[in-house]
């Protein structure tokens, strides 16, 4: 087993392995020792047992990335032909809520430095 530490990419092995995170912090207690992980995808923060996480290596990071850009690149296919056919009318964003390492133009470039 990796030495999990700060900054680590990890997965939960009881979850299916479909969430990537990023460990935030350590924390440890007379009992076990646990993370506090932040959801690299998805807004989500979460305290686990570091016995149910496993590290993420950056080709599986890489094939994340790639399978979550085709979901996506379907979806607004989809939608796109959707549009063709009525015409959807759409709101104007008031506030972005995000992480400022999302703020780099390039998903990739903003995960160079966690892994």
């Amino acid at each position: 087993m990796n030495r999990i530490k700060r900054g680590a990419i990890v997965t939960k092995i009881s979850d299916n392995k479909n969430v990537l995170f990023k460990v935030e912090r350590i924390i440890k207690s007379s009992k076990n020792e646990e993370a506090l992980l932040k959801g690299l995808f998805v807004r989500i923060i979460e305290k686990i047992a570091l016995k149910d996480l496993r590290v993420v290596d950056r080709k599986e990071v890489n094939k994340y990335i790639e399978d979550t850009n085709k979901l996506l690149e379907k979806r607004i296919y989809k939608r796109k032909n959707r549009q063709d056919l009525k015409q959807i009318k759409t709101g104007s964003i008031l506030h972005i809520d995000g992480d400022s390492c999302l703020d780099n133009k390039t998903l990739p470039t903003c995960l160079k430095h966690l892994i």
